[in-house]
């Protein structure tokens, strides 16, 4: 018999409960020549795009080969006011006493700045970095650019 491409919805119900042993060596066969597919088509290889919440627990890599962004985050809502942190990336250093971004080039020729940010509206009105500290004492420092 021919192997056979299923859908994810298909194996999860083909899956779904086996107590009357009707899970067969094909089914099994199926299962395997459907899982490359099922990877593929998850984005593992090439672009991936990601609805939803994603956790994930040990190093993420990106290597970009190509001249487009390696990572492109679109924000269509803002958070609540009452998210700690809010906007498209929120960095969590609480744990670590190094560093939480560092950008590093080895470029011996860039031919752009190293780090840019833009605003494509005119009625852009907020400062475009925000730097606070608090200190022990309860007080704060706030540099604008």
């Amino acid at each position: 018999m021919v192997d056979t491409v299923r859908t994810e919805a298909e194996l999860l119900s083909l899956f779904a409960d086996n107590s009357t042993g009707a899970i067969s060596p094909q089914d099994l066969r199926d299962f395997v020549v459907s899982i490359g597919a099922l990877i593929s088509e998850k984005g593992v290889t090439g672009d991936v795009a990601i609805t939803g919440d994603v956790s994930v627990t040990g190093k993420v890599s990106i290597t970009q080969n190509a001249s487009d962004n390696a990572l492109d985050i679109t924000q269509n809502a803002s958070p609540p006011a009452t998210l700690s942190g809010g906007g498209a990336i929120h960095v969590d250093n609480s744990g670590s006493t190094r560093e939480a971004i560092i950008v590093q080039s080895s470029q011996a020729a860039p031919a752009g700045s190293f780090v840019r940010l833009d605003t494509s509206d005119s009625g852009f009105n907020v400062p475009m970095i925000l730097i606070t500290r608090h200190e022990d004492s309860g007080s704060r420092e706030e540099i604008e650019i």
